[in-house]
């Protein structure tokens, strides 16, 4: 068993793997991001702080983690708990809040995260989904720029 595979299975249970977004709420959230801190520490060595400067190191966690090969399907969990990280920073500095994704815009589309973020009303983003774009498709869902278009979004909100 790689490294990786044990110390997911260590941080986030062993055995047959459940799905990864069931029981997930709004309040669970903040347990996750910290979850993604113990991660990053235990893996890279990392140390994750919420700031804006430390959407960066994830952003190269997650390659590192594109380039070995992974996929959503195998880090699904992880993936998870680094969406929560990236919306903690979003949240604890926007002053937002997460709701239920069934109860917003992203209630319509199957496979979505659990929870989002509303960041105006009636106007909602995933920073979960993101993180498995990321993943995904590369470099092109960068998520310090992300954060800079979502901030752009907040700002031509409030007007």
């Amino acid at each position: 068993m790689s490294l990786l595979r044990r110390l997911i299975n260590r941080l986030f249970g062993v055995g047959r793997k459940p799905d990864a977004n069931k029981g997930i709420t709004p309040e669970l959230a903040p347990e996750l991001a910290q979850r993604f801190v113990d991660f990053t520490k235990s893996i890279e060595g990392i140390e994750l702080d919420y700031s804006i400067d430390s959407l960066e190191r994830v952003d190269e966690v997650i390659e590192k983690m594109r380039r070995e090969g992974h996929t959503v399907n195998d880090l699904d969990r992880v993936l998870l708990v680094a969406g929560c990280y990236i919306g903690e920073i979003i949240t604890r500095r926007h002053k937002l809040r997460w709701v239920k994704a069934e109860e917003s815009s992203y209630a319509e589309l199957p496979g979505s995260a659990p929870i989002v973020i509303e960041y105006a009303a009636g106007n909602y983003t995933s920073p979960i989904d993101k993180v498995m774009k990321r993943l995904e498709n590369g470099k092109e869902d960068y998520l310090p720029f992300y954060y800079q278009v979502l901030c752009k979004l907040m700002k031509e909100t409030e007007t």
